[in-house]
């Protein structure tokens, strides 16, 4: 999700546009205004294997995004499916709150000793946060309801070129995949942060972008291989299990590192049979 300036964007665009003189504003600003709001109807996202902040994050997106929709004045034939989008993020919130007391009350992972105990830890806080997680009926009700009055809220696909430019602009940015020497466990995980961090962020910013239609399911596989990879790193780095002051071994993380994932093989196959010259990351495993 992107997290800021949410609000004070949405508010923007309803002062530039302003109202219909009729109950609200009109369909087409209407449409604009909503249509600004990243992951509206959205589902999972790449985020941080760490429950408590993955949760925190959710929070406070959510938070702005619920701020932005109660400063829209809908059209008057959409009133109602308005006030329902807003009572099912509003019941989201609810449920993100409830998430979090559990994930707090259990465990840290960190306070683990040994690697299985942490796993344990970091599965049950996950777990936590799954089972309270809201039923996404009620935002399914509420996008159909746009859709049967004739309103489409999705944001409009970018243009073949311009996704490819952008597109390869984030790839470039991570690729080649690699760590840097380290000789300690304690350098090695720092690193194992750093670069986990900068895919989970790098396929956060792929999500955001609209794919052209041919390549929708391309997008998704070199979004998913890239958080994918990243969450490996970050686990490894935060819930280890392991000595700081051991000398580091870097061949069985370089090998996570390595391996090409299925994803990214089916989004490179795809692309290519599409005609977009689109990359994929490549990967160093020997640094």
């Amino acid at each position: 999700m992107r997290l800021l300036g949410l609000a004070t964007l949405v508010l923007a665009l309803a002062a530039a546009c302003g109202g219909n003189g009729d109950g609200g504003a009109s369909q087409a600003d209407y449409e604009r205004q909503l249509q600004a709001l990243p992951d509206l109807f959205a589902g999972d996202e790449c985020a941080v294997p760490d429950p408590v902040e993955a949760l925190e994050a959710r929070q406070a997106a959510l938070a702005e995004q619920i701020q932005a929709l109660e400063a829209l004045e809908p059209p008057e034939d959409v009133a109602e499916a308005h006030a329902a989008l807003l009572a099912a993020h509003r019941a989201q919130a609810d449920a993100l709150d409830g998430a979090l007391e559990q994930v707090r009350a259990l465990p840290d992972p960190g306070e683990a000793e040994t690697r299985d105990a942490q796993a344990q830890a970091v599965a049950e806080g996950f777990g936590a946060a799954e089972r309270a997680a809201p039923d996404p009926a009620a935002l399914a009700a509420a996008q159909r309801s746009f859709g049967e009055a004739g309103y489409t809220l999705a944001p409009p696909e970018l243009e073949p070129d311009e996704y490819e430019e952008r597109t390869n602009e984030l790839v470039a940015e991570i690729s080649p995949i690699a760590l840097a020497d380290a000789s300690t466990m304690a350098d090695l995980q720092a690193e194992a942060e750093r670069v986990g961090l900068e895919l989970v962020e790098t396929a956060g910013r792929l999500e955001e972008l609209v794919p052209p239609a041919p390549v929708a399911e391309a997008h998704e596989h070199l979004a998913i291989g890239i958080c994918a990879r990243g969450q490996e790193l970050l686990l490894f780095a935060r819930f280890g299990g392991v000595e700081p002051d051991e000398p580091a071994e870097t061949d069985a993380l370089r090998e996570v590192i390595a391996t090409l994932d299925p994803f990214f093989e089916e989004a490179e196959g795809d692309f290519r049979d599409r005609g977009y010259e689109v990359a994929v990351p490549e990967v160093e495993p020997g640094r």
